[in-house]
């Protein structure tokens, strides 16, 4: 909420999201959170190395989704999106508070990790985890997969694709949650 304030975006009115959407349909111009699906962080997207193992897509798509769930509970977010909705822009402010915020829920969850590779291996050994890849695979969103390593502003898209109602993306999230409730309890770390 502070941040709102500091950079000075309009407030949001309760109709914007759904005027907006109405009128730039009219327009051929797609709504807010197409505008999000169609790149409006293209350019911070982070590039896939090549030759990801299948452990390393695993760890992505269990850090990506954790920080994806976490972030929806950021109050700053919600507000920030709130305003996007509205404007169709996201200013230079805004972006650097975001990746902040999205910065501190990574470190965050990282820090929940395993330190041993050789622990975290052996849990990921478990074929169920191949099926949240197989999930993620089914997906095209126009954006990078969950199971790459991802920039900030990719997570801050999918988080804001959530809080938007975008049914693909809620689908995915969906499943994902279904899938993760299958998986082996993490005690298996110890």
């Amino acid at each position: 909420m502070r941040y709102i304030k500091r950079v000075g975006l309009p407030s949001a009115r309760p109709d914007a999201a759904a005027r907006d959407g109405e009128e730039s349909a009219g327009r051929g111009i797609p709504p807010p959170t197409r505008i999000y699906a169609a790149g409006i962080w293209r350019s911070d997207v982070a590039e896939r190395g090549a030759g990801a193992t299948r452990d390393e897509e695993v760890e992505n798509l269990l850090l990506n989704h954790s920080i994806v769930f976490m972030a929806l509970f950021e109050e700053a977010i919600a507000d920030i999106g709130d305003r996007m909705a509205e404007t169709h822009q996201l200013p230079e402010a805004a972006r650097a508070y975001l990746s902040e915020v999205i910065s501190d829920i990574r470190e965050e969850a990282a820090a929940q990790w395993p330190k041993d590779r050789r622990d975290l291996s052996r849990y990921m050994a478990d074929p169920v985890f191949d099926e949240g890849v197989e999930l993620v695979r089914r997906y095209d969103l126009g954006r990078p997969r969950l199971t790459e390593a991802l920039d900030d502003m990719t997570l801050v898209s999918y988080v804001l694709l959530l809080k938007g109602g975008d049914a693909e993306v809620t689908r995915l999230f969906g499943e994902l949650q279904e899938w993760k409730g299958r998986l082996p309890r993490p005690s298996a770390l110890a």
